[in-house]
């Protein structure tokens, strides 16, 4: 083993820009304590990961290059087994939305716009550097899912984690969620609804299932609810415990009932397809939508309470749960409600 040196006890940083005055830029605004490494390509970035001896620890990635730009270049990261879990933050002159959610569902973590400041990035590669170290997450591609072994119940992931397969649709780990949330502009928040979703009867799918099959199962009540709003503009995370965050920038969304009755059909149709045996059926709860709220300050977590309330009440009328209650299985968990810091 190597010895350790000076700089393994910072925070290496790989910056992917075409512009030289950003690469120039990026290493005079961080903290004393991170270092940072240019690239001016998605194809020059991708080679100085593959060669690089010691992974990165933050990837800042500017969405508009010229050949492979920055979502296709997250995409390409993402598919790197060191990379699965590194924090990517986009850099952008966009605020268009549908950039940014492409930008989320390719696996990114954070954006920034290019009007840049000491203060912003400092405080997003802060927030980064948490996410880092966080702990509690699971996140494969789907092709990885079919290399686990078989035995029933015994999956790489407890029954709490969060789960997110690369590649799936619109679907995105809990963490980005909330700073999608919380960085949602002012202007798109009333035309956008959050919602949860839950498996009723999670605790014996995830005892009888293979990974590979549990797996799948969330890849289709993400899809489903993907096609269920109707938006082009949803993402999806699967948060554990049987419970789905959806965030959808549309206020033109189908009735509760209508909703829940399609993906239960939906699943219905696909459950227990090239299953090995038999396995539980499946009952599927969903929230009535609510509108984010617009004040920033801890505006993921109010909105994530709201949701997991009107979830709790659907589940409590449905004779599934008394109503009020906060049993374990049945909370949307606060990683996503972490990320509810001041923005400049």
């Amino acid at each position: 083993m190597s010895p350790l040196t000076e700089e393994d006890h910072f925070m290496r940083l790989l910056a992917v820009d075409d512009s030289p005055v950003m690469r120039d830029l990026i290493p005079l605004l961080v903290d004393n304590d991170m270092v940072v490494r240019s690239a001016a390509s998605g194809s020059a970035a991708l080679s100085i990961l593959q060669g690089s001896e010691q992974p990165f620890d933050c990837l800042l990635l500017d969405i508009e290059m010229p050949g492979m730009d920055g979502i296709e270049l997250c995409r390409h990261v993402r598919s790197l087994p060191r990379y699965t879990l590194t924090p990517v933050i986009m850099l952008t002159a966009r605020t268009d939305g549908g950039s940014i959610e492409a930008a989320f569902a390719a696996g990114a973590n954070d954006y920034i716009t290019k009007t840049l400041n000491t203060r912003t990035l400092r405080g997003r590669l802060r927030v980064a550097e948490r996410l880092r170290d966080a702990s509690g997450m699971f996140r494969c591609d789907r092709r990885r899912l079919s290399t686990f072994g078989k035995p029933r119940g015994a999956h790489p992931f407890c029954a709490s984690q969060s789960v997110t397969i690369l590649g799936t649709g619109q679907m995105i780990d809990p963490f980005s969620l909330g700073n999608y949330l919380a960085q949602l502009p002012r202007r798109d928040i009333e035309h956008s609804r959050i919602f949860g979703a839950r498996l009723e009867n999670f605790e014996k799918i995830y005892r009888s299932t293979t990974t590979p099959e549990f797996g799948d199962l969330l890849v289709e009540v993400a899809e489903g609810l993907q096609a269920l709003v109707r938006a082009s503009s949803a993402l999806t995370c699967y948060d554990g415990n049987g419970t789905f965050i959806c965030l959808a920038r549309s206020a033109d969304l189908p009735a509760t009932d209508q909703m829940e009755a399609e993906l239960a059909a939906h699943l219905q149709a696909t459950w227990q397809q090239g299953a090995t045996a038999a396995l539980p059926p499946l009952t599927i709860t969903l929230g009535t939508p609510v509108t984010p709220f617009a004040n920033k300050t801890q505006r993921v977590r109010k909105s994530l309470l709201r949701a997991q309330a009107r979830l709790e009440a659907r589940s409590a009328r449905k004779g599934l749960g008394p109503a009020g209650t906060r049993h374990p299985r049945e909370t949307i968990s606060m990683r996503a409600a972490g990320l509810d810091v001041p923005r400049n």
